[in-house]
């Protein structure tokens, strides 16, 4: 072939390439506001759907509730990062969420670190979604971390508040009104420093806690794979622990379990198992083991965080770097879709805090649904550009694909970094062809003249 016609091929792959990148930059969900600002809607919902964004850039984080007719009932963008957000019972219009705002204003003498560097504050607020008040119900100041700030609050009266630690790697118990810590764990206390991630900056990343009804205390140790459970008074119960520091095949650096007791067809546990892409439940056998017994993921989900079982049937799941929320059905059927940048955590008001209206995935007889890889339920009707996409994520070990999307600025998805590796290996190509065609050679620069 010519080199004319060679050029004249390379450079329309060139200009394809380019073009599917920069459609792909103009349509990315990173603008919620600049989404919704005309009035646009999303598709109806039951209920208000109110979401955090936790994004890759922390100058987009926001909180957001969708009306049930899909317009935007509130939003809000004052703080870095929006991580846990729950219902206040018995309100139909008012949830608590905890958020993070890096500072350096009085940063020494508030963290009592006494180096000035920036820090980050974590806040607990409650939100009135129709007025737009808030009321600052706890805060903390500390030195930042990877992502610094607590990560999740769960309400345990008018008064107490049981707090994910993240920066602490330890979970405690607060009284609001006298700042008083009545009760604290630390995760050192079941785990050794060499398992996790990074000591002291980042080692166990709590990122989630729950009071049960019971009194002991769920948490999740991000870093070491593993939900535990805590009798508050005899410390943890190693039988009811689920996962462990490696232990990928179970959960790999989960995100929010939900307890579901058995009065609601438990014990069993739902966890985002968000670097295995998929959204998992196990089931407490009468031997005391954790089976699994339910899993959904689609071509789609990457690095999901958070997942409730509601009322109905439904589960409702953020799906971080897929930028949407979703909600499946029985079947694992997507129902409900909204486009959000870097979702966190998703409530539907009105089905209780988390997964406290629903039921496990076996007394519903609910359908597992694995919809990636070869032989897939949706192998053979996805396009080709998405079974590429498909390919290469099982190629990448998920915490590389997560991570690389993490770094990567809000619009790339992992069909970019497909593109864009398509474009710099036809870049690459075209340059070798071109000087092969002209009259320069390399020589070793042993070679005598």
């Amino acid at each position: 072939m010519e080199p004319r016609h060679v050029r004249v091929t390379f450079g329309a792959v060139v200009v394809l390439l380019a073009l599917s990148l920069v459609g792909s930059y103009a349509t990315s969900a990173s603008g919620i506001t600049d989404r919704y600002e005309e009035g646009a809607t999303v598709e109806p919902a039951p209920n208000t759907t109110v979401v955090t964004t936790s994004p890759r850039q922390s100058t987009d984080a926001s909180i957001v509730a969708f009306a049930p007719d899909g317009s935007v009932r509130y939003y809000n963008e004052t703080y870095d990062y929006y991580f846990d957000v729950d219902p206040v019972e018995g309100e139909s219009g008012t949830v608590e969420y905890v958020a993070v705002e890096w500072f350096t204003d009085e940063c020494a003498a508030e963290s009592a670190l006494g180096r000035g560097d920036p820090c980050s504050r974590s806040v607990v607020e409650r939100l009135d979604l129709d007025t737009g008040e808030t009321t600052r119900l706890y805060s903390y100041a500390s030195r930042p971390v990877d992502i610094g700030g607590w990560h999740d609050v769960d309400r345990i009266n008018a008064t107490h508040l049981l707090v994910a630690g993240s920066v602490e790697d330890r979970v405690f118990i607060v009284d609001t009104t006298t700042d008083t810590i009545e009760w604290q764990w630390q995760v050192q206390n079941r785990f050794p420093l060499a398992s996790g991630g990074r000591f002291p900056t980042d080692w166990a990343h709590v990122n989630d806690v729950e009071y049960l009804d019971d009194g002991r205390v769920l948490l999740s140790a991000r870093n070491q794979d593993t939900v535990l459970f805590i009798d508050p008074g005899e410390g943890v119960q190693p039988s009811w622990s689920l996962g462990g520091d490696g232990r990928y095949g179970v959960l790999y650096e989960q995100h929010n379990p939900d307890y579901i007791p058995r009065e609601r067809g438990g014990p069993a546990l739902l966890v985002a198992d968000s670097e295995n892409n998929r959204i998992v439940e196990y089931q407490r056998t009468d031997g005391g083991a954790w089976t699994r017994t339910w899993t959904w993921q689609d071509s789609t989900l990457q690095w999901g965080r958070d997942a409730d079982r509601l009322p109905n049937g439904h589960t409702l799941i953020t799906d971080s770097n897929g930028n949407r929320v979703i909600e499946v059905n029985e079947q694992g059927e997507v129902v409900w879709s909204v486009p959000v940048d870097t979702p966190y955590e998703a409530e539907r008001i009105g089905t209780g805090d988390e997964s406290a209206g629903g039921h496990s995935a076996r007394s519903l007889g609910l359908e597992s649904r694995t919809v990636t890889g070869k032989g897939s339920a949706d192998a053979d009707t996805a396009s080709p550009l998405m079974q590429a996409v498909v390919f290469v994520r099982e190629l990448l070990p998920p915490i590389v694909a997560n991570g690389l999307l993490f770094v990567l600025p809000p619009w790339v998805d992992l069909l970019d970094v497909l593109l864009g590796a398509a474009l710099g290996g036809t870049l690459l190509a075209w340059g070798v062809a071109e000087f092969r065609w002209s009259a320069y050679r390399l020589r070793s620069p042993l070679e005598r003249p």
